[in-house]
């Protein structure tokens, strides 16, 4: 019976990254037929309409919502830079409340229906300790060298993964930013700090290259 909930996990997992991918070739195509005229009030209505669809859309994990945020400024150009700039942060923030709320019963619950047993204990091992202690409780648990390096250095490891390109096969920026949220070891400043940082190199690179020609 184990291996039918991990073909459940696998098949559900495909058809996530599936969504993600039809959701990031979607959104660019709703501005495509007046991409040449975003002064008119129907043209702005339209983007103002599309910037609240995207930010929904890249909330969501498995969603490559960098790629949605750089189809959109390469068919509008850098005039809407600084929307889709604030647009990826606010994506971003809603999906770490969001899981800064999530119950860990919630999270302890998929991880056993997974059989995924140690990761459901350690979901309700941590629920109880406040932020600093999930983070201590964390760093004796995790195995040696490697990961209490990167949980020592977390914000600047979040900074990373943010922009490692392909992240959608690990859940991409949605869900990154959930489990961060779940984690309860990134404050919500340090969160927003490192996440204002970390998605600005995409649109700057396009401004860099957008003046270069």
């Amino acid at each position: 019976m184990k291996w039918k909930r991990w073909l459940l996990l696998l098949t559900l997992y495909a058809l996530l990254l599936l969504a993600g991918w039809a959701a990031g070739n979607w959104v660019p195509l709703i501005l495509e037929t007046d991409a040449e005229d975003l002064n008119g009030s129907t043209a702005q209505m339209m983007l103002m309409t599309t910037a609240g669809i995207f930010i929904l859309v890249s909330a969501l994990p498995f969603v490559p919502g960098a790629e949605i945020g750089l189809g959109l400024m390469m068919l509008l150009g850098t005039k809407v830079l600084l929307l889709v700039y604030g647009c990826m942060v606010t994506a971003l923030t809603l999906s770490y409340l969001v899981g800064r709320f999530v119950p860990a019963t919630a999270t302890a619950a998929t991880f056993r229906f997974f059989r995924l047993m140690k990761a459901s204990q350690l979901a309700l091992d941590m629920a109880p300790l406040p932020p600093r202690k999930r983070l201590d409780f964390l760093m004796e648990q995790a195995p040696k060298h490697v990961l209490p390096f990167m949980l020592k250095h977390r914000h600047l490891a979040l900074f990373i993964v943010l922009n490692i390109p392909g992240n959608t096969v690990i859940g991409g920026g949605g869900g990154i930013a959930f489990i961060a949220g779940i984690s309860g070891i990134y404050s919500f400043p340090a969160y927003l700090l490192t996440l204002l940082l970390a998605v600005a190199p995409l649109p700057l690179l396009f401004l860099i290259t957008a003046s270069a020609f």
